[in-house]
Formats: structure tokens, sequence, C-alpha cells
């Protein structure tokens, strides 16, 4: 634990040196003790929010069949399907959102324990590496473009069969980020009960 402050001062020879300094300010290394348990607790918010995403992913999924077999032998689109494919655009958005933060937090608190916690084994580093690689895969770029698409064929009041074509596309790749959301879940229990242990 360090205690510090920054003391500045003039060169004036005739008035007298004048001097000022800031408040004091403490930089303090976590004990393990303290760092575990601040990992234990980012821990369990983090495995909060991917249950949070997976059951969001899953909606998300129900909501994009639900359009995909009311389309089916529709010629055009009513106000209320274009409502309906602009709320799935927006929840997808927000989906992403939170993806983001979860990495965010995941590679912090892996920087941490890294920095921190030199009693993590090799086959533990490569779960965490295995997961940080699984979480960075969740945002897909092809997805995205997708979602850009459909957003662009609504604006531009596209054919319907277009349309039809991007959301069945998009029903397979969401169907795909729930399995990998569940994988990445289960993995991160996994680490969770390793790193107790």
């Amino acid at each position: 634990k360090i205690e510090y402050y920054l003391k500045v001062g003039d060169n004036d020879g005739i008035n007298g040196k004048k001097t000022t300094k800031t408040a004091h300010y403490t930089f303090e290394i976590p004990t393990i003790e303290k760092l575990r348990e601040d990992l234990k607790i980012s821990s369990e918010s983090a495995e909060s929010q991917i249950d949070n995403t997976l059951e969001e992913a899953k909606e998300l999924n129900k909501s994009l069949e639900d359009i995909d077999n009311k389309f089916k032998g529709k010629k055009e689109l009513s106000w209320q399907d274009q409502k309906q494919i602009e709320d799935l655009i927006k929840r997808k958005e927000a989906l992403n959102e939170a993806i983001k933060k979860l990495q965010e937090q995941y590679d912090a608190d892996t920087k941490k324990r890294d920095r921190f916690d030199k009693e993590i084994n090799e086959d533990l580093k490569t779960k965490m590496e295995q997961l940080q690689q699984l979480m960075d895969e969740l945002l897909d770029e092809e997805t995205k473009k997708l979602y850009d698409e459909l957003q662009r064929l609504l604006e531009e009041q596209g054919k319907i069969d277009d349309m039809k074509k991007v959301i069945d596309q998009l029903n397979n790749k969401e169907s795909n980020l729930e399995q990998e959301i569940e994988r990445t879940l289960e993995l991160f229990k996994k680490m969770k009960y390793e790193l107790k242990l």
C-alpha cells in the first residue's frame, strides 16, 4: 500500500518560492483473499449475465420462428409485420450490447487473475482461453450483415421474398448462437467449479 501526493513549486526568487500540493492518494495492491472475493462476485455476476443472454437468445429465436411462419404464403407486409421486424432488430442490438459487456467483463477478470493469482494451473488457463475464444465468437460478423440487410429491405420496402430468405438464414444463425451461449455457460460453470477447488 502506497500513499502519495504531488508537490510543485515555482522559482520566484524575488517574492519568495511558493509551493502547492495535491490531496493524498492511495495505491493499494489487493491481497489474494480480497482479489479472489472480488473475482467470485464478478464470476457470479457473469454467470447470471450469461443466463440472461441465453434467455434473450431463446426469445429472439422464437420471435424469428414466429415471423418466419407468419410470412409463409404472404405476398406483402402489414404494418404489424414491419413493427415486429423492427422490434426483432432492436432486440438483437440489445443482445449484442449485452454480449459485448459480458466479453469486456470476462476479459478484465482474466487479466486481473493473470496478473495477481499465480496459483492457476495450465489446464485451467487453457479452459479460460477456450472460454475467451467462445465469447469472442458469439458476435458473428455474418449475422450482423444479415440484420443490416433485413434493416435495409425494411426501410426500402423491399420484396417480401427477399426478406423471407434473410429471415430463413437468420433462423439458422440464431439457433447456432443459442447453442454457442449454452456451451459458453457450461464451460463457464466447469471453470468456476475448478477455480473453487
